[in-house]
């Protein structure tokens, strides 16, 4: 009866076989992290795709082709079938990393409409003559993210994971507390009290 023998039950002795299959180990860890989240870092927002770069790859990683992003997953099904061969650590290392950047990115982008609500925000508070409130909302924004960091990394259950979700967290809380102080002083902010009516008619008379 034949079976198939799979993983470390083959191992190669010296010859073509074992060369080539250094030689698309070499190629697998040469790929830089960045070039093979590129596309994937361009969907999010994480980079603004402006100016070439001359080692990023093109093909099908182009931001242009419809099937960029694609190439990732060819790598990763590589990478797979090579650890369970070899059980290759550095390999492994290297491809877990890549997974938390996807994990990272799929948390953030999710959640991107948060920051946009947030410049928005900003954008008014400086046009109601309010422009501290934007210094207030920043640091709710980046303060919750780092305590949160810091408090969620450190449950097991979470892990890292807890740092990638403090960020949109970060967001979330910023964008309440710039909304319900927008609804609870909104005819101090849009409407002057007649002092400063006629301060300012004063002003245009002088």
């Amino acid at each position: 009866m034949i079976r198939e023998l799979k993983g470390k039950a083959v191992k190669l002795q010296e010859g073509e076989l074992l060369r080539r299959e250094e030689a698309n180990r070499q190629y697998l860890m040469k790929l830089e992290n960045r070039y093979l989240l590129r596309n994937h870092l361009l969907e999010a927002g994480r980079v603004s795709g402006r100016g070439m770069d001359l080692n990023a790859m093109g093909g099908w990683e182009d931001p242009s082709c419809q099937l960029r992003g694609h190439f990732l997953g060819h790598w990763l099904s590589a990478a797979a079938m090579r650890y369970q061969e070899s059980g290759d650590r550095e390999l492994k290392a290297k491809t877990e990393t890549i997974l938390e950047g996807v994990r990272y990115l799929r948390i953030e982008g999710a959640f991107y409409c948060g920051i946009g609500c947030l410049f928005l925000l900003y954008g008014l508070y400086r046009a109601l003559g309010k422009p501290g409130m934007s210094v207030v909302l920043t640091v709710i924004s980046l303060g919750t993210r780092v305590a949160l960091a810091y408090i969620l990394s450190g449950i097991p259950a979470v892990g890292v994971t807890g740092i990638w979700w403090s960020v949109p967290i970060g967001w979330f809380l910023a964008d309440v507390t710039g909304i319900l102080y927008y609804m609870v002083q909104r005819k101090r902010l849009l409407f002057w009290d007649e002092e400063s009516r006629q301060s300012a008619s004063d002003s245009q008379k002088e």
